[in-house]
């Protein structure tokens, strides 16, 4: 049995807690998935080469996911107020209408 937070699992092995989280990033290989340091991943050489036609600007995937995410992370805090909101909304619309009965 497997321990994650105190929690234990039977039969699912979960990663180590670690603290750092927002340095490391999954990066897939031929067995499944590893934790890697984002500098080592974003400096490994990604990019196109010269004269592959890769758009030239030199990012990386990775790195370009990152930025995106990093804009787009504003918009995901909303869209999950708004679903708690209307949530919350149908919980007290189901509560008054059960109390007026």
């Amino acid at each position: 049995m497997d321990q994650y937070a105190g929690v234990q699992l039977p039969g699912i092995p979960m990663p180590p807690m670690d603290s750092s989280h927002g340095n490391k990033v999954y990066v897939q290989r031929t067995h499944g998935f590893s934790q890697a340091m984002r500098e080592k991943v974003l400096c490994a050489g990604l990019a196109p080469e010269e004269g592959e036609g890769g758009g030239g600007t030199g990012a990386t995937p990775l790195a370009t996911a990152i930025t995106i995410q990093e804009y787009l992370r504003p918009f995901y805090t909303l869209c999950h107020g708004l679903l708690g909101g209307l949530a919350l909304s149908i919980l007290l619309l189901v509560t008054a209408t059960l109390a007026a009965e």
